[in-house]
């Protein structure tokens, strides 16, 4: 007569065993491979999102600074270069240091 307990205790380890191995070596491989992935997409992220868009804008605002415009053409108010303005500011002071140091 068979005996139910009669199971091969060493087989069923042995197997055991092996799937836990086989188990943790995916986990940690299935892990690598999204972190791999998870980096690549930071990567893309970052080269492709607001750094450009921001580039895009600053080149727009320094294109706008560098350019002459018609501000209101009823008042006769014209925007001018960012540099000219400086240049322009720059003089005006030293013709006003100069006029008072005449004074005095």
């Amino acid at each position: 007569m068979a005996h139910y307990d009669d199971l091969d205790n060493k087989q069923i380890y042995a197997y055991s065993a092996i799937f836990v191995v086989g188990t943790v070596i995916t986990i940690f491989f299935v892990s690598i491979i999204f972190h791999w992935m998870d980096n690549g997409e930071q990567t893309r992220k970052m080269l492709e999102t607001e750094y450009n868009q921001f580039n895009q804008i600053l080149a727009e605002q320094t294109e706008s600074l560098n350019e002459f415009v018609v501000v209101d053409p009823v008042t006769g108010r014209f925007g001018i270069p960012i540099e000219n303005a400086i240049d322009s500011a720059l003089k005006q002071e030293k013709k006003s240091d100069e006029g008072t140091r005449d004074e005095a």
